[in-house]
């Protein structure tokens, strides 16, 4: 076996032939989902100089256009979680209107349905106490 010492070539990583960086992070233990970190995170990106002197790109759901201006897309747990509540608030309010379109066929009434479906959203209101009085995390506002 012979041992050598020197300097090995760097990777070069592509992602639909385009050039990428990857920067991994973890939040487990000190925050509970990769939101708050991602939240926390917005202002020092945005603050980060760039060697044209513009502002990041920052995606959520989408990569970058090109390559002239640099853009950061946030990806993994994140990105499954932003398509999927993306996706699920798309059903709701398509249900939303379903379920109204059905109650005014069976009262024959356009706004009985309103009195029946009020309590729905008020139903998502009521979380953000709940999460309040247990403690649980809530997202910072702005």
């Amino acid at each position: 076996m012979k041992v050598s010492t020197g300097s090995e070539e760097k990777t070069l990583y592509r992602k639909n032939l385009k050039n990428v960086v990857y920067v991994i992070g973890d939040v487990a233990g000190e925050i509970e989902a990769p939101v708050y970190a991602i939240l926390k995170m917005q202002k020092e990106i945005a603050d980060l100089p760039t060697p044209d002197g513009s502002k990041i790109e920052v995606l959520a759901s989408r990569q970058p256009w090109s390559e002239e201006k640099m853009g950061m897309k946030w990806d993994g747990e994140w990105h499954i979680t932003y398509e999927v509540f993306r996706d699920l608030g798309i059903a709701f309010g398509a249900v939303m209107v379903l379920i109204y379109i059905l109650v005014v066929a069976w009262f024959k009434d356009f706004t009985t349905p309103l009195v029946i479906m009020a309590p729905i959203p008020l139903t998502l209101i009521g979380i953000l106490p709940g999460h309040a009085m247990f403690g649980a995390f809530l997202p910072p506002l702005p």
